[in-house]
């Protein structure tokens, strides 16, 4: 952004030069400075833009990654937890076998 006290200058000096422009040389070379800092401080605004833009994907990517990895743990939770009721599951079938089995005897 072009500072404030650039624009007083050049509008001080277009002031100065009254409504005649009797030295136009002057009036373009100011009107290329202010153009020049228009264009610098445009690139400057557009050089950190692209600078947040890049930290801004680094740390998508970042969550990205964090997300995958949370949800493979999620899913390695899930499937540790299904083998477990699996096995419970199958002991309590065994047990219940075994009472019928114990029943039929007596």
């Amino acid at each position: 952004m072009v500072p404030r006290y650039a624009y007083d200058r050049f509008e001080e000096f277009r002031a100065s030069q009254g409504n005649d422009r009797q030295d136009a040389s002057d009036i373009t070379e100011a009107e290329i400075w202010m153009k020049d800092q228009n264009r610098d401080a445009g690139l400057a605004v557009r050089g950190e833009r692209r600078r947040q833009d890049k930290k801004m994907e680094k740390i998508e990517k970042k969550l990205t990654k964090r997300d995958e990895a949370e949800e493979k743990r999620i899913i390695s939770l899930e499937n540790k937890m299904n083998r477990g009721l699996d096995k419970i599951m199958e002991q309590l079938h065994n047990i219940n076998r075994k009472m019928k089995i114990d029943r039929d005897l007596y």
